[in-house]
């Protein structure tokens, strides 16, 4: 990692209320374009349970190592328990997803755009931070 880079790296000292950071793969140009496609992939469906993610407010998609999108969470469901966008979406078990907002502009301008490598050890794509 370069210098300038380093420097843009996010620490748990950061964040001043849970968040879950997200990563996410295989997301295409077209899906970080466009809002609703990126909301949908980041939202759900998770392997955590709802009473490890109940009072995180603030969600945080990560592609490629870095933060690409901030959402304020309205809150947490069951997979499967709210609409989805895609008609042929099929729910996996003991899954959660969450619904919520973009986050405010100063919340999105603190993080879009920083690096989180430090943040994710090992293959799980979701990392507690204050929780």
């Amino acid at each position: 990692m370069s210098e300038p880079e380093r420097g843009n790296e996010l620490a748990e000292r950061d964040f001043d209320e849970p968040t879950l950071l997200i990563k996410l793969s295989d997301v295409d140009d077209e899906t970080l374009r466009n809002k609703y496609r990126l909301y949908e992939r980041t939202r759900g469906e998770w392997a955590a349970s709802l009473e490890r993610v109940r009072d995180i407010r603030l969600a945080l998609a990560v592609v490629g190592g870095r933060v690409v999108e901030v959402y304020r969470v309205a809150g947490w469901f069951r997979s499967a328990e709210t609409m989805h966008i895609d008609p042929d979406f099929s729910p996996a078990s003991g899954r959660v997803e969450f619904v919520g907002n973009l986050a405010s502009q100063e919340l999105r301008d603190r993080y879009r755009g920083r690096a989180a490598h430090d943040l994710f050890s090992g293959r799980n794509p979701i990392r507690y931070i204050k929780s």
